[in-house]
């Protein structure tokens, strides 16, 4: 069977999602990392739509298109792994919640973030897109920069009514996700499953772990910090970066 192929962001909660699904169940794929704005050509045709992240899977299923719909697969072919539950009851509390942290902090989260990156420090939006790409896209994108801010704003929403909005959900999902878990190691059940990954990959952002399968400029980490300082110290944070170091 030919490698299947993963076209993503680097900087992306949902990417980071869908490659972590894809590692828990130890499928071997290739990374196609695409740049934010400049990736719409290339997914239409691999995908006939312009979201990351897709995942050609080079069988039967063909492409996937999703984080959802990828960690569905990642179950299916490797079920021992232990994504969701094995009782029917286990993996539809699993989806659930999966389905209301992808509403409250995917792109709610995603919106509260740039609007601060855009007012206080718009130079690492280039740099944020250039991750792991060459020279050459480097200068592209530095020279693109004054246009990445309101293209970034007029695709996904973004200003501060909507930023504001994603605060007051992240903040609403911290301490949700501190009740359910109460004094567990894991969401759904004795053992890390999808919810939990879902859970951490989505946070990822805020959380900032070390065991992250990229490494930030110094100066994005710098401006990501000043806004998750809020954030960093929750409890729910904290447990963030223990799923890294144990599972990641």
């Amino acid at each position: 069977m030919s490698t299947p192929v993963l076209y993503e962001f680097r900087f992306s909660h949902f990417n980071e999602r869908a490659r972590w699904a894809l590692d828990h169940a130890g499928i071997r794929y290739q990374r196609a990392t695409q740049v934010p704005g400049l990736h719409m050509r290339r997914l239409k045709a691999v995908s006939g739509q312009s979201s990351t992240p897709v995942l050609d899977t080079r069988t039967e299923r063909g492409v996937l298109c999703g984080s959802g719909a990828i960690a569905r697969w990642a179950h299916e072919q490797a079920p021992q792994a232990g994504l969701l539950p094995g009782d029917a009851g286990g993996e539809h509390q699993a989806w659930a919640l999966c389905a209301e942290l992808e509403d409250a902090i995917g792109a709610p989260l995603r919106r509260a973030l740039f609007h601060q990156l855009l007012e206080r420090a718009p130079a690492t939006i280039p740099r944020l897109f250039a991750i792991e790409h060459g020279m050459g896209m480097r200068v592209l994108l530095r020279a693109m920069g004054p246009l990445l801010g309101p293209m970034l704003r007029k695709l996904d929403g973004i200003d501060a009514a909507a930023a504001a909005d994603g605060e007051r959900q992240l903040v609403e999902t911290l301490d949700r996700l501190a009740t359910l878990r109460a004094d567990r190691d894991y969401l759904c059940g004795p053992a890390f499953g999808l919810a939990d990954l879902t859970a951490a990959a989505l946070l990822f952002p805020v959380a900032l772990p070390a065991a992250l399968p990229f490494v930030l400029p110094v100066s994005t980490r710098e401006a990501i910090d000043y806004w998750r300082a809020d954030y960093r110290s929750h409890e729910t944070i904290v447990w963030v970066e223990h799923l890294y170091a144990q599972h990641r």
